[in-house]
């Protein structure tokens, strides 16, 4: 029985102050760094592009959750709308972390560019903060404040937008790495300038060749 169980009092030794040291790091803007700081934790571009689009649905959702109220079938609704995205969601994902890794890499020069309002191929911005490997780019900002690459392939009829102004992108980012090994598994492990020339169908990296 309960009454004869034997009674121990314990006076437990104070813990040492290593056990509540917390490695803490501040945090980056989270305003413009999210996507890179979820993409982070995977190797896969398209991975990151899922992970960021996930979260920008959440977000969505939970807006809508909070003016309609939550679904009757919460359940198969949550699973539904958060396993399916369309092309939209994932380049809307795609335009967010590459703003963030622009962000992350080319701070300074986003703004000057932003501050002198350089949102065209015709305008020029000047880098003055550092010695910068976008000096000679003529880079501007587009409309969905992206920083691009000018040049004079504006002239050219049968390319792309993407083509004749390519996203900039800094090789010194672990992500930009990723792309490229994306790239270079989509070409089935192609040589280096064949992995190059398709990249730069879209994205532009100063010294991509040495990454």
């Amino acid at each position: 029985p309960e009454l004869v169980w034997p009674v121990t009092k314990l006076s437990p030794a104070p813990l040492p102050a290593s056990v509540f040291a917390v490695n803490f790091q501040p945090p980056r803007s989270r305003h413009r760094f999210w996507p890179l700081d979820i993409a982070e934790s995977t190797s896969s571009w398209t991975l990151k592009r899922r992970r960021v689009a996930l979260v920008m649905r959440m977000l969505k959702e939970l807006v809508i959750w909070r003016r309609e109220g939550k679904p009757k079938r919460p359940t198969v609704w949550f699973r539904f709308r958060f396993s399916c995205f369309s092309l939209s969601d994932l380049n809307s994902a795609e335009s967010m972390l590459v703003s963030a890794i622009q962000w992350h890499g080319f701070a300074d020069e986003l703004k000057q560019i932003v501050r002198k309002q350089v949102s065209g191929p015709d305008e020029r911005a000047e880098i003055t903060s550092r010695p910068s490997p976008l000096k000679d780019l003529n880079p501007f900002v587009d409309d969905l404040g992206l920083l691009r690459c000018g040049g004079r392939l504006q002239n050219a009829h049968d390319l792309s937008y993407d083509e004749k102004f390519p996203l900039l992108l800094p090789a010194s980012c672990p992500s930009v790495v990723d792309l490229i090994r994306h790239y270079h598994e989509e070409l089935l492990h192609a040589g280096v300038d064949q992995v190059l020339a398709d990249l730069r169908r879209r994205f532009w990296i100063p010294k991509g060749r040495q990454v």
